[in-house]
Formats: C-alpha cells, structure tokens, sequence
C-alpha cells in the first residue's frame, strides 16, 4: 500500500472567514478513507474525531459568527498522513 500524500488544497483556509453553509474540502492522493476533526473553538481548543469519510469533502453543521478549528487525517491501511490544524470563523 501506498502511503497518503500531503494533504493540499484544504479549504477553508487558516484565518478565512466563511459564509454558512460551509464545505471543508480537500485533496490527497494514495488515501482510501479520512478521519475528520472538528470542533467550535469556543467549546474546546483542539479539533475531536468526528467521522470517516471516503472522498475530499465533509459538510459540518456550524453557526454564524462562530470559529472553529479542523484537519484531516488521510489513511491507506496502516499508513497515514496528518493535515495541520486550520482554524476559520462564519461570518455572523
């Protein structure tokens, strides 16, 4: 098994500021499944596991004027890659 790449292109961005609904997205090559972890940053500093998806894209539900943090483990069998944390805020 190859290992995941990088993980690139993830969005929102650190420091953007987002209407709601918002999308995380992101792109990894070489990843059969990603862990998610998200959390409203006025409930807890570090992102928690919040689910496996299989593609690039996970629609959290999230409130308006709110900051939150997140990132991405992608996973191929027993290799695996960490994004870094990212931090966003939706517009109130």
């Amino acid at each position: 098994m190859s290992h995941p790449t990088i993980i690139a292109n993830m969005s929102p961005a650190s420091g953007a500021t987002v209407a709601i609904p918002a999308t995380l997205t992101w792109q990894c090559a070489n990843a059969t499944c990603y862990e998610v972890y998200f959390i409203q940053t006025s409930v807890d500093e570090l992102p928690i596991y919040v689910g496996v998806v299989y593609s690039g894209v996970y629609s959290p539900t999230m409130l308006k004027g709110e900051s939150y943090r997140w990132k991405i483990i992608a996973r191929n069998g027993g290799q695996w890659t960490p994004s870094p944390i990212y931090s966003f805020t939706t517009i109130p």
